[in-house]
């Protein structure tokens, strides 16, 4: 196991699941991408949810959220994009969360969050 996507046509049951839920709305995500597709839905599991939501991922996030600025005509970019808002949407929902994961959000996510309001891009709306 290399880390790739198992390119099987998506006949992975696992992979089939994610997709028939979220597909129709990020229809543009393709390869690599589609990754985000499953994380988003392991957020929206309240069981997955507090074992998916740990340091790594929280930097991971961040990381994500820095750097997706609005590009115009990109839909891919702008389904990521919204895929990723989704994702942290559902970690600021749970309190439980934000309580145990309080040190890695101050330091990694929250001053990612401060820059982009401070971004002269109109895109990013709070």
């Amino acid at each position: 196991m290399n880390g790739s996507l198992k390119t099987d046509g998506f006949k992975t049951s696992g992979l089939k699941r994610v997709l028939a839920g979220s597909k129709k709305e990020f229809s543009n995500l393709k390869g690599g991408l589609v990754t985000i597709l499953a994380l988003n839905e392991m957020m929206s599991s309240s069981s997955f949810k507090s074992k998916v939501c740990k340091k790594d991922m929280i930097m991971f996030l961040a990381y994500l959220f820095e750097n997706s600025e609005f590009k115009k005509n990109d839909t891919t970019l702008d389904e990521f994009r919204t895929c990723v808002f989704q994702i942290l949407e559902q970690m600021a929902k749970n309190t439980k969360l934000l309580m145990v994961n309080q040190k890695e959000i101050m330091e990694h996510l929250l001053p990612v969050i401060v820059k982009k309001v401070e971004s002269e891009s109109a895109d990013v709306r709070f």
